[in-house]
């Protein structure tokens, strides 16, 4: 970028290349009329207890993966003790669909049998029972049970879909392909009635490739590059006539879908975005001092996720649609 009567060429220092961001090559693929979330195969026998609120946590021979915690994950229930297989194209049946979970924790193992089974309160799991036996062995035996290592991962939430459960019955259920032990990819149909996320067109405008001898950059209004100016104070010059910068856009129509609900999700390094929460420091943005200590907390946000040496805010956009302020 560059004022309308100077140009600026950013460098970086001898030891940081600058980081880009560029389109992934291993992105998931977007199907419209589908949306791609999380599932994890239960026991359809816990149903009950689960969205009960008996059932509060739920035990597993392996640590929860920490990029699949607090997140929508859609419940495939097997009617048996045996495993889905690792893939099921859509209508294969051999599974029902019950509802929604969030898990968190998970990442330690019980130490002992008695810590175990002292939990039966919380994860359902009783001496005697086949799911006791399959982690924990016979009571009295050796520790760890028959699969090693026992963990309990914590249930935050855990709603049913009825409609899910009826519309998924028999050959109807959708297509599923193991990601990582009980976890699954699950190709949800979108739709008006909440299953999945939807998919829509949308245009978006990226910057036109420019020709031999331009540049891409922007010329901005004079107003602005006071504020940005002091952010690179060992830049050189742009070496080249303003006149060469390169403006114009390419729009594209593509294909959108709810980030939220990807099995793998999105990240700065694989995808080029990336959705980082962080409790808002601010509550009335009207408020000068509180929006400059949000502008930096943001900035302070925007530097973990970048790893970047240095940002500022220097422009922001207000958006109130209630009041109609933008």
């Amino acid at each position: 970028a560059a004022p309308r009567d100077r140009a600026l060429k950013v460098h970086s220092g001898p030891t940081h290349a600058p980081r880009m961001l560029r389109p992934s090559r291993t992105m998931l693929p977007i199907r419209r009329g589908l949306a791609t979330m999380l599932g994890l195969e239960v026991f359809e026998s816990s149903s009950a207890s689960l969205f009960g609120g008996e059932k509060k946590l739920s035990v597993r021979d392996f640590a929860l993966p920490s990029e699949y915690a607090n997140r929508n994950v859609v419940l495939l229930a097997r009617p048996s003790n045996a495993p889905l297989p690792d893939a099921l194209p859509a209508g294969a049946g051999g599974f029902s669909v019950l509802g929604v979970v969030q898990l968190s924790g998970g990442t330690a193992p019980y130490e002992n049998r008695q810590a175990f089974e002292s939990d039966v309160s919380r994860h359902q799991v009783p001496p005697g029972s086949e799911v006791h036996r399959k982690y924990a062995g016979e009571s009295g035996g050796a520790w760890p049970g028959p699969l090693g290592d026992v963990y309990a991962w914590s249930i935050d939430s855990a709603e049913p879909k009825p409609e899910w459960h009826a519309r998924f019955q028999g050959g109807a259920t959708p297509a599923i392909t193991r990601r990582h032990k009980s976890f699954f990819t699950v190709e949800m149909p979108s739709g008006a009635d909440g299953l999945g996320a939807a998919t829509v067109a949308s245009t978006i405008t990226y910057p036109a490739k420019p020709p031999a001898g331009r540049h891409s950059g922007r010329l901005m209004e004079p107003s602005i590059w006071p504020r940005i100016a002091p952010i690179w104070p060992s830049s050189t010059h742009f070496p080249h006539p303003v006149d060469s910068l390169h403006e114009e856009d390419d729009t594209r129509l593509v294909d959108v879908e709810d980030g939220r609900t990807c099995a793998e999700p999105p990240t700065l390094d694989s995808h080029g975005f990336e959705l980082c929460r962080s409790p808002c420091v601010a509550t009335d943005l009207d408020d000068a001092a509180q929006l400059e200590a949000y502008l930096a907390q943001t900035a302070r946000l925007v530097q973990r996720a970048t790893r970047a040496d240095l940002v500022v805010p220097f422009h922001h956009v207000r958006i109130d649609t209630a009041r109609g302020i933008r």
